[in-house]
């Protein structure tokens, strides 16, 4: 008895082709634009996550004796400190990065750039003090909003942060404005 040895494919395998081409089409269907929209999103949610936590923290914590908050420089538009404000000299200011204690340095995904008030965010400082309460190096109340954008890319959705006296605020750039979502 002898088998028959038709050439051909068998319905498995092409179910599992279909299966890979599918997979294959929806990624490109997905397109750059998609992973670009979800690293502003991740940075957005990452950036009001520290200046939330950061205000906690300037309210709850202080492990130094001239302590007043905690803070966060801006060092370029793809990087920021946050550090505890220690006020050395008790002039109720912040000088420069030697009154940082207790930092922690991060960087935004690749590609993604941030602005502050419509400028370079360059060695832009916000600090708070232990009432939570947002304050510029001066000691002066501030407020902020800080646009999470794509470097390269202008059809790509632009996030927002706001900072105010009594909250911080996530929501979506409408080129001039912070609009709530």
């Amino acid at each position: 008895m002898t088998l028959n040895s038709e050439k051909g494919f068998t319905l498995i395998e092409i179910l599992i082709v279909l299966v890979i081409i599918s997979v294959l089409a929806s990624l490109a269907a997905v397109g750059p634009e998609f992973i670009r929209n979800e690293n502003i999103s991740k940075t957005s949610r990452e950036l009001a996550g520290d200046l939330q936590r950061t205000r906690q923290d300037a309210m709850t914590s202080g492990t130094l004796v001239n302590s007043m908050g905690s803070g966060i420089r801006f060092a370029n538009s793809t990087s920021y400190t946050i550090f505890e404000f220690n006020d050395a000299d008790g002039d109720f200011r912040y000088d420069d990065a030697g009154e940082e204690a207790n930092t922690i340095q991060r960087n935004l995904s690749s590609s993604i750039v941030i602005d502050i008030n419509g400028a370079s965010p360059d060695n832009n400082v916000l600090l708070y003090d232990k009432l939570g309460i947002p304050r510029n190096p001066e000691w002066k109340l501030s407020q902020m909003t800080i646009v999470i954008r794509h470097e390269s890319s202008s059809s790509v959705r632009q996030k927002c942060v706001v900072v105010s006296t009594n909250r911080v605020r996530e929501g979506l750039w409408d080129g001039s404005n912070c609009q709530e979502q």
